[in-house]
Parts: structure tokens; C-alpha cells; sequence
């Protein structure tokens, strides 16, 4: 299911990217997750879907959150404005350092 997570793991650890809290929304595939990189808040909750009951891994979360905003993740797909919004936390968690884990994730 995710094929670019351990390229995001490896830069979110060396960007310092880590997973603030993930919360179990219910049948055990369903989180709701924060990422965070200090000293900068921590995102605003969102949906992760994966199979399982192991908590999110960073990289699963980044490739599967950033398909999903690119709209290039059509089993999740989500509305534009909902695609916008967590366009929006990425940039503000990644910065400038969004493009390179868009091609890491295989989006760019």
C-alpha cells in the first residue's frame, strides 16, 4: 500500500518530522493523526486509513496524506476544498522543503 513511505521516513528524520499523536477513530484502520516538526505547532488532526492496528508511521502518513492532497489518491479521494486544507498544513509543516517530498512520495 505504501510504496515511497521509507524514502519520507528517511527525510522526515532527518528534517525532525514525527508523528505528534495518532488517535484510533474506529474499525482499527482508522487514526486521526498530528505530524509535527519543532519548534513549530503541530499539524491540525486529520484522517489516515491503513490496514491494521499498528499506530501510523510518519512515512505512511506523509505519502498517503500527500497523494490525497495532490488528488492523486483515488481510493481517498477527497474534495478540492478539503485537498486545499491539507495542502495548506503541509506547507506549514514542510515548508520549502515540500518538492522534495513530493518526488520522494513520487508525486513530482
Amino acid at each position: 500500500m505504501f510504496r515511497h513511505s521509507e524514502k519520507l521516513r528517511r527525510l522526515a528524520d532527518r528534517d525532525g518530522v514525527t508523528v505528534h499523536s495518532a488517535t484510533p477513530l474506529g474499525p482499527p484502520e482508522r487514526w486521526s493523526v498530528r505530524l509535527a516538526l519543532p519548534p513549530a505547532p503541530p499539524t491540525a488532526p486529520w484522517a489516515f486509513q491503513a490496514p491494521g492496528e499498528e499506530p501510523p508511521q510518519v512515512g505512511d502518513v506523509l505519502e498517503q496524506w500527500l497523494g490525497i492532497a495532490s488528488g492523486q489518491h483515488p481510493p481517498l479521494a477527497a474534495p478540492e476544498a478539503e485537498q486545499a486544507a491539507l495542502r495548506a498544513e503541509l506547507v506549514l509543516l514542510l515548508g520549502d522543503r515540500l518538492p522534495e517530498y513530493h518526488r520522494a512520495a513520487g508525486l513530482g
